[in-house]
């Protein structure tokens, strides 16, 4: 076991510091010219193998590495989906399987037991929806950019990982909890900044994702919290900036409701790290501060999300 963990590590060791040189802004670093066929052809399945590891050390590397395959690797993937007949998508994505992780095994018939897996996998799908969902610049011609994944792909990753991350934001474990927000959070920006003319999350969806989000605004931990603010304020400019308005008509008191719960759970944030620089609440140990200033930044940027959408503009002219 401990020479397969080793040799896991390496794995996402090495798939990480690749994902970093693409990254990169020296040309040199990049390495456009070399070969790396080799990752979804032997690493890729040595990966998705080791997710059924009872190690579970190596069932988290693995879980991380595959949230650092970049995109030229998950459209190979994702085409082998496409042709494989007889077989479920669980059976020939990478991207499924480790979806199927991320669930509470002692409660559903699929995923892991181990909470350090599930954080990990979902982390690792917030990583992918980010390199899948959005738009990037191709490497063949600079400045002009394109998707990995089209829309009808889309629809189906968003509508199966929103299912999943309903349930991990129920996860016992705050860890979990937490990337499971991060998760969302990547997946709805993703959306926001493909900036398609089609739905890809139906409203039902993304209206039971606020839901969910918003209660976890008054989670007992701060990470959790962190990453709520964050996801909400994506979650809420996708939701308003997509309803019709035949919506937003037929269910007009309920988006006004939710828009204002959301703006004023998010002020309460920043309330409290003002009050807490002005000497006028009680006195917060250095973390707590920390954690407040943080919350309160994080709760700036979404409300400025919130009060940009389309929805919040016409009802601002409504008045």
């Amino acid at each position: 076991a401990s020479i397969r963990s080793f040799g896991a590590k390496i794995v996402e060791n090495f798939l990480q510091g690749r994902k970093a040189m693409a990254l990169s802004s020296d040309e040199q670093l990049r390495m456009t010219g070399v070969d790396f066929s080799f990752v979804t052809s032997i690493f890729c399945p040595l990966l998705h193998r080791s997710l059924n590891d009872y190690d579970v050390s190596i069932r988290s590397f693995a879980a991380s590495a595959l949230g650092h395959l970049q995109g030229s690797d998950w459209e190979s993937i994702f085409k082998v989906l496409c042709v494989s007949e007889g077989k479920t998508k669980h059976e020939t994505n990478y991207f499924y399987s480790l979806l199927e992780v991320c669930e509470n095994r002692r409660i559903s018939s699929r995923g892991d037991k181990s909470a350090n897996v599930r954080s990990m996998a979902c982390k690792a799908i917030g990583n992918i929806c980010t390199t899948c969902i959005s738009k990037s610049e191709t490497s063949s011609k600079k400045g002009e950019e394109y998707a990995i994944l089209p829309e009808s792909q889309v629809v189906e990753v968003c509508k199966d990982v929103s299912e999943v991350m309903l349930h991990c934001m129920l996860d016992t474990t705050a860890q979990v909890r937490s990337m499971a927000l991060f998760a969302i959070g990547n997946l709805a920006l993703a959306v926001k900044e493909r900036e398609s003319d089609n739905l890809m999350i139906p409203l039902s969806t993304t209206r039971s994702l606020c839901i969910s989000v918003y209660k976890c605004l008054d989670d007992k931990n701060e990470k959790v919290i962190g990453n709520a603010i964050r996801t909400i304020g994506h979650l809420v400019s996708i939701l308003y900036d997509q309803v019709t308005p035949q919506q937003a008509e037929a269910c007009a008191q309920e988006m006004t409701e939710l828009c204002r719960k959301v703006a004023c759970k998010l002020t309460c944030k920043i309330n409290h790290a003002i009050n807490d620089a002005t000497n006028e609440s009680t006195k917060l140990t250095w973390k707590q501060r920390s954690n407040a200033k943080r919350h309160a930044w994080g709760a700036c940027n979404s409300l400025k999300s919130l009060f940009g959408c389309s929805y919040a503009r016409k009802k601002e002219n409504q008045e």
